[in-house]
């Protein structure tokens, strides 16, 4: 993960104190992620991704491309889970498919609305899990029977 925060600077232009002043982190914390000593904490990373709203957290943790994100800019408050919940297909696979991604919903609001103008059932879905996330850092995850 050093190796993809290191790069992360290369894009945008910024020296790891730069960085390290941002993110409110003493400069020795973040030198030893950069090394790799230390392995970067999920508040730190939670830190980075609401400081820096336009990296794509799946660059960070997995190391898919790119590296920062294509799509709208993200606004700087992220609106609740229950009203924002995107529907995620990618755009390989909308290629393949031959489908085009302007016809692609982007939200429970535009499915519903698509599903209003032309008379058809919204998509039944189900919840396949919640997560609880606490202030301590600990998560509890449950899944329906």
């Amino acid at each position: 993960m050093n190796e993809r925060i290191k790069k992360l600077l290369e894009v945008l232009q910024m020296s790891p104190s730069e960085i390290a002043t941002k993110l409110s982190v003493q400069r020795s914390t973040f030198s030893h992620l950069l090394s790799g000593r230390n392995k970067p904490s999920y508040d730190f990373m939670i830190s980075l991704l609401t400081v820096f709203p336009n990296v794509n957290p799946d660059y960070l943790l997995l190391g898919k491309l790119p590296i920062l994100r294509t799509d709208a800019s993200p606004s700087s408050e992220t609106p609740p889970l229950s009203t924002s919940v995107n529907i995620e297909k990618s755009l390989f696979e909308l290629e393949e498919k031959n489908i085009d991604p302007k016809e692609v919903p982007n939200t429970i609001e535009d499915v519903v609305e698509h599903s209003i103008e032309t008379n058809t059932k919204p998509m039944e879905r189900k919840v396949e899990s919640i997560v609880h996330f606490y202030s301590d850092g600990s998560f509890k995850v449950y899944t329906p029977l």
